[in-house]
């Protein structure tokens, strides 16, 4: 659902969210009446299991709108080359990896993950804030630390999801458990892109023609406009030179239509060539102020989303580490809280 293909009220995409508010429904009912079912229901009963899921639905809207849009950033406000913005996004990888590690080392030690996961939910808060207020006068080094900061968040929280799914449930359904949280995930990145997405849009729609001259957009066919504001333009050189020069040969066809071939004619189709060139230079530049805005728009929205994340992490109470035989562990039952050594079985 877009302007560019179907919009949010047509029958087309209605159709679709109603039909997929029927399915859930459905699986729903499904779930509960077979005896061997593909996702236990009576596992959300749990208070620890439902807290990270809702924590792994929120990260996945976290993690994808994040990792879309900051190249589309760093290639169409910074101008950076498709390569060396790969470059820049390592960072982000890096410490994503390294704040992993961190955090299988810091619960096998402690024996804890909530604590851990409210700070790498606080962490990335950080992280997408900072993210969300770069400008065109932000610098390679200031993205990059930004991007360390949320890429340290996130990585710590992994671990911490997928541990605290399987630590959970009883032994036999570590791999439901599992396959839950996954799926989660997937589906976080569908929505959180698709939200964040559409406030881009819009907000690049709604905003693009108020910063371009009346008079520029009047000089431009409605497949010019809708050819100098696709963000494709920003990003791929060959994409914006083909723009050119086919409104430049639009451009001065027209303009030399009733004119004959001689000096007169080359002059105008010359003129007529430049003030296209200009009008798209216009057009370039507002569009990469209205990319901020939208992108800065965007990276709040995703904010809101690591305030539920905050949320679900509160829930996200510690339990008694399990063995490999799914029994807890009187080392992590210590760390877990209680002084005497004794096991505490799983709280479901």
């Amino acid at each position: 659902g877009s302007n560019q293909t179907y919009l949010w009220n047509s029958p087309q995409i209605l159709a679709l969210l109603i039909g997929a508010g029927v399915l859930y429904i459905l699986f729903g009912i499904v779930e509960r009446l077979v005896p061997e079912p593909l996702l236990p229901l009576q596992l959300f009963r749990n208070q620890v299991f439902s807290a990270n899921s809702a924590l792994t639905l929120f990260m996945g809207m976290i993690l994808l709108p994040t990792i879309i849009y900051l190249p589309l950033f760093l290639q169409g406000v910074l101008g950076e080359s498709p390569t060396n913005s790969g470059l820049v996004l390592t960072p982000l990888t890096i410490s994503l990896a390294i704040g992993a590690a961190v955090s299988g080392i810091l619960i096998s030690r402690m024996g804890r993950y909530q604590v851990q996961a409210i700070l790498a939910v606080l962490l990335l808060a950080g992280g997408i804030f900072l993210l969300s207020g770069m400008n065109a006068n932000t610098t390679f080094l200031q993205a990059s630390i930004y991007m360390v900061i949320a890429g340290m968040g996130m990585g710590i929280l992994f671990p911490a999801q997928t541990l605290a799914a399987q630590n959970a449930v009883e032994h036999h359904r570590i791999g439901v458990a599992t396959g839950v949280i996954t799926y989660l995930l997937a589906l976080g990145q569908t929505l959180g892109v698709a939200i964040a997405g559409t406030v881009v849009n819009n907000t690049i729609s709604s905003d693009l023609p108020n910063r371009v001259p009346a008079n520029t957009v009047q000089q431009l066919t409605p497949a010019g406009w809708q050819a100098a504001t696709n963000t494709e333009i920003l990003i791929d050189q060959k994409y914006r030179n083909t723009v050119l020069h086919t409104a430049q040969q639009y451009a001065s066809k027209a303009a030399t239509a009733h004119i004959p071939p001689g000096p007169q004619h080359d002059a105008i189709a010359q003129q007529a060539a430049q003030q296209v060139a200009h009008l798209l230079n216009q057009v370039v530049s507002a569009l990469q102020q209205s990319i901020v805005l939208a992108i800065h728009n965007g990276l709040l929205v995703v904010l809101l989303f690591c305030g539920g994340a905050f949320l679900a992490a509160c829930f996200l109470k510690d339990i008694p580490l399990k063995n490999s035989w799914g029994e807890s562990n009187p080392v992590s039952s210590v760390a877990g809280g209680t002084e005497t050594g004794e096991t505490v079985p799983p709280v479901h």
